[in-house]
């Protein structure tokens, strides 16, 4: 049975291991962020496609590109913003049955979770929650509240890394809540 410590957890564990895009331009982690996208997405990225060239991309440190070309891109507008992959990803690590899908999110919602609207919710987010925030629609998972700053963990920051960070609760205007 999933539980919203069971996702901290693992959540804390990817963050603690996996190193993103290094000082020096590698990214010796790249095969975690690989999995990452297999696992979670629907359709995960075509790596072979003209001699491997997403997968080349990817151990480069570049995006995966959002217009579906091969190579990748180091302009974070144009490649695949995976935080809510990732969020999809701890997840089914932690025995939630989801995927992700393009245009859609995490998929299906029950009978494992629930999309709530930030308005009239905002008192309840608790650790475990996956809050949504800013017109980029960043996902990132609740481990702990105080007041009304949320502590997460969030993928596809800087670097292409995956780390702590800190939000106010009223930028939150979605929230993906656990029924477990």
């Amino acid at each position: 049975m999933p539980s919203r410590l069971t996702m901290i957890i693992c959540a804390r564990s990817i963050a603690a291991n996996y190193k993103g895009v290094q000082a020096d331009g590698t990214f010796p982690s790249w095969d975690t962020l690989k999995t990452i996208y297999d696992t979670a997405m629907s359709v995960p990225p075509n790596w072979e496609i003209q001699n491997g060239a997403n997968q080349n991309a990817l151990k480069q440190g570049k995006w995966m590109r959002k217009d579906g070309k091969p190579g990748g891109t180091t302009d974070t507008a144009a490649g695949i913003s995976w935080c809510g992959i990732f969020a999809t990803y701890v997840l089914i690590c932690s025995g939630v049955s989801v995927k992700w899908v393009a245009f859609q999110g995490i998929a299906p919602l029950q009978p494992n979770l629930e999309r709530l609207g930030g308005f009239g919710n905002l008192s309840k987010i608790a650790p475990g929650d996956i809050c949504v925030k800013g017109t980029n629609q960043h996902h990132f998972i609740v481990y702990r509240r105080e007041g009304n700053m949320l502590y997460s963990y969030d993928g596809n920051l800087a670097g292409q890394s995956i780390g702590e960070r800190t939000t106010p609760v009223g930028d939150v205007h979605t929230i993906y809540r656990p029924l477990f």
